[in-house]
């Protein structure tokens, strides 16, 4: 799968309806887990609510989405070739600590879940059960840090988001 594709295709569809790019990691997780699901070659994706840290080492910056702030972050579950992996297409607009729009400089984030290989994508009833014992999805490089905290793949969108995202799909598929 081209990420860098379904970047760009996610970012037309922001940029065509005026949806803010930024605080909306709901629908980037939605739309991407549409875009990255494929029965055919198996491959499968979806929502995962969770808690975020987060630390750009260029500027400093931190940030965090949990219950101190009362917020809380949406990444991608993604099954691929027999791997798990957390992905997150919104990190070029994550919201710092002091209220600033940062990017981590990769879009998306991506992060192997070796913890979830004991099951397939056909198997996703049994995940919730494994996420429990998954403290942490963490990844550092020269230019971040970034660390989820998984909760949940049981998680809707509310009633604006579902609109966004209801508008974002009629620029995706037509």
């Amino acid at each position: 799968m081209d990420f860098t594709e379904i970047s760009s295709k996610l970012e037309h569809a922001f940029n065509v309806t005026g949806i803010p790019k930024a605080d909306t990691c709901t629908l980037w997780a939605n739309l991407s887990s549409g875009l990255l699901y494929s029965k055919s070659e198996g491959d499968f994706a979806c929502p995962i609510y969770g808690t975020l840290t987060f630390k750009n080492k260029q500027t400093n910056e931190t940030g965090h989405y949990d219950d101190s702030n009362d917020s809380f972050h949406v990444a991608t579950l993604y099954y691929s070739d027999s791997a798990w992996y957390l992905l997150d297409f919104s990190t070029n607009y994550l919201i710092t600590d002091k209220y600033n729009i940062i990017s981590l400089h990769d879009c998306p984030i991506k992060v192997e879940v070796p913890e979830l290989n004991i099951i397939s994508g056909q198997e996703f009833q049994n995940i919730d059960e494994i996420l429990k014992k998954i403290t942490r999805i963490s990844i550092e490089t020269n230019n971040y840090i970034y660390s989820f905290c998984p909760q949940t793949v049981n998680c809707l969108p509310n009633k604006q988001n579902s609109q966004e995202i209801d508008e974002l799909e009629m620029v995706l598929y037509g």
